[in-house]
C-alpha cells in the first residue's frame, strides 16, 4: 500500500455513505434579482457528520466512541456560496460508529507561552478602536493606570509626539499593557501604545526586535492590514521604564464584540470574508517549518521605523518563553514530526527521565504508523504561514453602507462611524489589458470651520477593471460622538486631452455637509451594509507550518469562546460543550462549504486526518508541561492503538530525519 494513499477505503465506507441527504441554499428575494444564486447543494456527508460531531456536548470519558469520518478529497464537490441564505437541514442521523475512528480529543498546555491557544488568549492584544476600562492592577500587580499615564504623557512628549488629547486604558494581553493614544495633529493621531506586562531582561534580547519584524514583513500583505510600527524602544531607558512599541490604531472593532449579537445575514456575510482570509493565509509559502523572526538588526531604538521589510528569518519552534528548539530543514511533515519528538526525547534522556523517554519513543513509533495508515500526504512537504490564534478577539472589523452601483462610472456611497480608511472596488467586469486597470490612492483631510474645531482625514483606493471610463464619485459620511454626521464627496476623474493622448492628473473635490442625526431620517440612498475586516492582531510567535497543522477548525465563527467552560484548554479541535443552535449550524456549514469549494482537501485536512496529525503534532510542538499532558497523552495513545490495530497494518520502521 503507498503511503500517501488515500485511507478512506480502510473505514469500509461506500460511495453511498459518502454524501448525506442535499441542503437546500436559496437567496432570499432572488425572484427577480439578477445574477441571484438558488440552488440545491450537496453537502459531503463528512461535513453535515462533522457538523453533528462538533455540535455534541463532550464527554472525555467516552470520546473513543465519537468518530472521525472519512473524506476523498478530490471528491469533494464544488460548492457556490452566497451570503444571505435560507438553508433548510436534514434530520441527523446517528452514524455507524463502529466504521469510524475515534476522534482524539487533544488540548494546549496551557503554561507555554506561545503557539498554542490557552484560555488567556481570548484577551488578546488589541490595537483596535474597541477598548476596555478593565483594570490589570490586581490581576497583574501593576501601577495603577492613573499614575502610569503621567508616565505615559512624558513618554509622548520624549518621542516628539507632544500632548496627547486623550489617554485610553485598553483590554491588553496575557503578556502586554495596552494604551490608546489620541494627538490633536500630525499624520498619525490614534495610536496605540503597546508595554510588555513585565519588562524584558537579558534572556530576552530579541523578543521585542522579533515581533517588530514580523510586523513589518507582514506588512507586504494588504489583506492582512497589520498595524504600521511608528516608533518602538527595545531598551529601559525611557519614561515608562520598559519596552514599548507605538503602532498605528487600527481602525474598527473585534470581532467578538460585534459578531454574536448580530443576525444572521450579517454573519454569513462576515463568515465569507474570513473564509477568505483563511484561504490567503494558506497561500504564503514559506521555505521551511519554524517561528518567524527578524534578522536581529534593527537600532535599539527609532522614531522613524522602515515600513516594510522583505524578508524574515526563520528557527526552531519555542521551547518555552526564553529558548527555541533546535532549527530543522524543509522536510516532509513524517520525517518533521520524528525530529521534533527526538529533540525532547534526547532532552529527557540527559534528563535520565526513563518514563518519558518512552512516551517520545512511543509518539515517534505512532508517526511511522500514521505514515503506513496514509494519514500523511506528499503535499504536507510545503509550509504555509501560521496566525495561531486567530480567533474573534484578534480580527478588527467595521461595517460600511455602500449604495450600488448602476452606472458606468464608479459610484460608491460608504459611510463608516468611525471615519476610517476605506477600500472600494467596482463590480467585476469584462478582463481587460492589466495596463489599462484604473487604480487610484486618494488621501484627502477636510478641515471645518474655526469654531466647529472638526477635521477628518480619509484614506479611499479605488480600483476598477472594466477599463470603460476613469471618472469615480466617492460619498463619505462620518457620524462622531455627538450624532452629527459629515459627508464627503471625493470625485476623481482623468480625461483625455483632445488634441491627444496624454491625460490629466486625476482631480478630488471634496465637499462637506454637517446634518444631525435626526435630520438623516427618510433621506438616504438605499444601501447595501457590508462589514469589512479592517485589521489581523496579535501577530507574535507567528509560525510556518506543514498546512495540515493549519487546518484547524475556525470553530469560534459558530461557537462564541466565551461559553466554552474554565476547563477548556483552548484547542478549538475539541468540540463545544452544547449542541449547536440551527443558526450556528449554518455559519458552519457556509464556512466549510466555501472552503472547501476551494481546496478539495479541506474537509479532510480539517475533520478527519487532521485531528490526528494535530494531535500528535501537539505533542512535537509543545512536549509535557503538566499533568493533564500526561493524561492526554494517555487517552491519545489508547484512543490511536484502537484505531490502528482496526486496519490490520504493520508500521514501517525507517523514516529518514533531517534535522539542520
Amino acid at each position: 500500500m503507498s503511503h500517501h494513499s488515500e485511507y478512506l477505503p480502510q473505514f469500509g465506507a461506500t460511495l453511498e455513505e459518502d454524501f448525506s441527504p442535499p441542503i437546500n441554499i436559496t437567496a432570499p428575494g432572488s425572484v427577480n434579482k439578477p445574477n441571484a444564486t438558488s440552488a440545491a447543494v450537496i453537502l459531503p456527508r463528512d461535513s453535515v457528520l462533522a457538523t453533528q460531531m462538533s455540535s455534541g456536548p463532550q464527554n472525555l470519558d467516552s470520546a473513543s466512541s465519537e468518530s472521525a469520518t472519512t473524506t476523498r478529497g478530490s471528491d469533494t464537490p464544488a460548492f457556490e456560496s452566497e451570503s444571505n441564505l435560507n438553508i433548510t437541514l436534514p434530520e441527523k442521523k446517528n452514524p455507524d460508529k463502529s466504521m469510524n475512528p475515534p476522534s482524539p480529543i487533544i488540548s494546549k498546555p496551557s503554561s507555554v507561552r506561545s503557539h498554542g491557544v490557552a484560555r488567556s488568549s481570548r484577551s488578546s492584544d488589541s490595537s483596535s478602536y474597541a477598548g476596555s476600562k478593565s483594570s490589570s492592577t490586581y490581576e497583574y500587580g501593576q501601577e495603577p493606570f492613573a499614575n502610569f499615564k503621567h508616565k505615559v504623557i512624558q513618554l509622548c512628549h520624549e518621542i516628539g509626539y507632544g500632548q496627547p488629547s486623550e489617554v485610553e486604558r485598553m483590554d491588553g494581553g496575557s503578556f502586554n499593557r495596552i494604551v490608546g493614544l489620541t494627538f490633536a495633529s500630525g499624520e498619525h493621531q490614534h495610536c496605540i501604545l503597546r508595554i510588555p506586562r513585565f519588562a524584558l531582561d537579558d534572556k530576552q534580547p530579541y523578543e521585542i526586535s522579533d515581533q517588530i519584524s514580523v510586523l513589518l514583513y507582514l506588512s507586504q500583505f494588504d489583506f492582512l492590514k497589520v498595524p504600521s510600527i511608528l516608533a518602538y524602544d527595545m531598551t529601559t531607558k525611557n519614561a515608562i521604564s520598559s519596552q514599548w512599541v507605538l503602532q498605528a490604531r487600527v481602525p474598527g472593532h473585534t470581532l467578538q464584540s460585534v459578531f454574536y449579537d448580530l443576525p444572521l445575514a450579517e454573519k454569513l456575510q462576515i463568515t465569507t470574508s474570513v473564509a477568505e482570509l483563511v484561504m490567503k493565509l494558506g497561500k504564503i509559502k514559506l521555505d521551511k517549518p519554524g517561528r518567524l523572526i527578524g534578522a536581529r538588526s534593527l537600532p535599539q531604538l527609532s522614531y522613524d521605523p522602515p515600513a516594510l521589510l522583505k524578508a524574515v528569518k526563520i528557527t526552531g519552534f519555542r521551547k518555552n518563553p526564553i529558548q527555541d528548539q533546535p532549527p530543522v530543514k524543509k522536510q516532509h511533515i513524517t520525517s518533521l514530526l520524528i525530529a521534533m519528538l527526538e529533540n525532547w526525547r534526547q532532552d529527557k534522556e540527559d534528563q535520565e527521565s526513563k518514563a518519558m523517554v518512552e512516551k517520545y519513543e512511543r509518539l515517534q513509533a505512532i508517526v511511522k504508523e500514521m505514515e503506513t495508515a496514509g494519514m500523511m500526504r506528499t503535499r504536507d512537504l510545503g509550509n504555509v504561514l501560521w496566525h495561531w490564534d486567530l480567533s474573534a478577539c484578534n480580527i478588527l472589523i467595521n461595517r460600511f453602507d455602500i449604495a450600488e452601483d448602476n452606472s458606468d462610472d464608479t459610484e460608491k456611497q460608504v459611510r463608516s462611524t468611525d471615519g476610517d480608511t476605506i477600500e472600494i472596488s467596482a463590480p467585476p467586469q469584462v478582463q481587460t489589458d492589466p495596463s489599462k486597470i484604473c487604480q487610484h490612492s486618494a488621501h484627502f483631510t477636510v478641515d471645518g470651520s474655526p469654531d466647529s474645531g472638526h477635521k477628518h482625514s480619509v484614506m479611499v483606493k479605488v480600483k476598477n477593471d472594466s477599463a470603460r471610463s476613469c471618472k469615480h464619485r466617492i460619498r463619505v459620511e462620518i457620524e462622531d460622538q455627538s450624532s452629527t454626521i459629515y459627508r464627503h464627496t471625493l470625485e476623481i476623474s482623468s480625461l483625455e486631452k483632445r488634441n491627444g493622448s496624454q491625460k490629466e492628473e486625476p482631480t478630488a473635490i471634496v465637499g462637506v455637509l454637517p446634518e444631525d442625526k435626526e435630520g438623516m431620517q427618510g433621506q438616504p440612498p438605499a444601501q447595501e451594509q457590508k462589514w469589512v475586516i479592517t485589521g489581523v492582531l496579535d501577530w507574535d510567535d507567528a509560525l510556518s507550518v506543514p498546512l495540515v497543522l493549519a487546518r484547524n477548525p475556525q470553530s469560534w465563527l459558530w461557537f462564541d469562546e466565551g461559553e466554552r467552560t474554565l476547563s477548556w484548554s483552548g484547542n478549538r479541535d475539541t468540540k463545544p460543550e452544547r449542541d449547536l443552535t440551527n443558526d450556528e449550524l449554518l455559519i458552519k456549514a457556509h464556512f466549510d462549504q466555501i472552503m472547501a469549494r476551494e481546496e478539495p482537501t479541506y474537509i479532510e485536512d480539517t475533520y478527519h486526518r487532521g485531528l490526528w496529525v494535530r494531535a500528535l503534532a501537539r505533542f512535537a510542538l509543545y512536549g509535557f508541561s503538566d499533568s493533564q499532558d500526561w493524561k492526554r497523552y494517555d487517552k491519545f495513545v489508547a484512543d490511536w492503538d484502537e484505531y490502528f490495530k482496526s486496519t490490520g497494518l504493520k508500521a514501517e520502521e525507517d523514516v529518514k530525519v533531517n534535522a539542520e
